[in-house]
């Protein structure tokens, strides 16, 4: 039996397409029923963002969100799921025409946007990624995996059980680009993540530039933790883009 044969066995029978869609759909689950506990009002579509995971696919996603009922939010063509960077880099002001109303306008704008290099950093109380991307626009990234790294033991928490925690940190920040010395330096770094504001994650963030003799470029944390919740809300809100 081939493996899509075997997903549509499992839904005709009432299951979840496979057991990784059912640790999603978990997953999501919970996560709805604290949306709705919060907003006291039933949630049917939404929209997501996840970091860069080499074995999460899109069928997997919208399975998992047919399988608990809620209906899946397609906000691009291209791509299967809104990339963290890119919502990350659309919720600080970056990377969106001026009047998506006009489709027209808006692709002339987008052509003439320049591209830049950014470093966007999720820290989190269990897990650090770190990414050295390439956007034109928030609907265009460059993201290979040898630019990103992620480590889903190395966020705040692990701070209280290792000596030397930090100085590990400031050395792992900068990695990328002492990894790829001839890309372009980051021009913006985007912070997402509840334990950014920590503020001994934050002077390890600046010194690792010093370390390395670059500049620091301009840092964007302002109400980091929801920060590609909020960018995926407003691709949402701007609705399917087929074409850029």
């Amino acid at each position: 039996m081939s493996r899509q044969q075997l997903r549509r066995l499992r839904k005709a029978l009432g299951l979840s397409a496979s057991p990784e869609v059912g640790h999603i759909s978990d997953m999501l689950r919970s996560l709805r029923n604290e949306v709705e506990d919060f907003l006291d009002m039933p949630i049917c579509t939404a929209v997501v963002t996840t970091p860069q995971l080499v074995a999460l696919y899109r069928e997997d996603v919208t399975d998992a969100f047919e399988y608990i009922g809620l209906q899946y939010v397609e906000t691009d063509y291209w791509e299967p799921c809104l990339q963290q960077t890119r919502a990350a880099y659309a919720n600080y002001g970056f990377g969106l025409c001026s009047n998506n109303t006009n489709p027209p306008a808006c692709r002339d704008e987008n052509r003439a946007t320049p591209e830049e290099t950014v470093m966007a950093v999720l820290y989190t109380e269990q897990a650090l990624t770190v990414s050295l991307s390439e956007l034109k626009t928030a609907y265009k990234l460059w993201e290979p995996s040898y630019r990103y790294y992620q480590n889903f033991s190395q966020g705040l928490d692990a701070a209280e059980d290792e000596s030397g925690y930090w100085d590990t940190l400031r050395q792992t920040l900068p990695q990328l680009m002492l990894q790829h010395p001839y890309y372009d330096r980051p021009t913006k770094i985007l912070c997402m993540g509840d334990a950014v504001h920590d503020k001994r994650f934050q002077q390890a963030l600046e010194l690792s530039f010093q370390d390395i003799n670059e500049t620091l470029p301009d840092i964007f944390m302002q109400d980091a933790r929801y920060a590609a919740a909020k960018g995926a809300a407003e691709f949402s809100r701007r609705g399917f883009y087929p074409l850029h």
